[in-house]
């Protein structure tokens, strides 16, 4: 279970990744934030933040168009 659930369905980017960013400013390090988005580049554009800020993604999948992402934060 997740520290925090954060749903950005319907929003498009940037949107998602800016409210990633804003919630994950709000978790203690080691703490987890799952995502859920509709947007179609949100798979890729969360692998690529997390790169960037050294996050840890520690799930990614898909269902329906549907994805739900967990970010351990660091």
């Amino acid at each position: 279970m997740a520290d925090m659930i954060l749903d950005v369905k319907r929003q498009k980017c940037p949107l998602p990744i800016v409210a990633i960013a804003a919630q994950l400013k709000r978790l203690a390090a080691k703490e987890t934030l799952e995502i859920i988005a509709d947007d179609p580049a949100f798979g890729e554009d969360v692998k690529a933040f997390c790169r960037v800020t050294n996050n840890s993604l520690e799930s990614l999948t898909v269902s329906e168009g549907v994805f739900n992402a967990v970010i351990r934060k660091k």
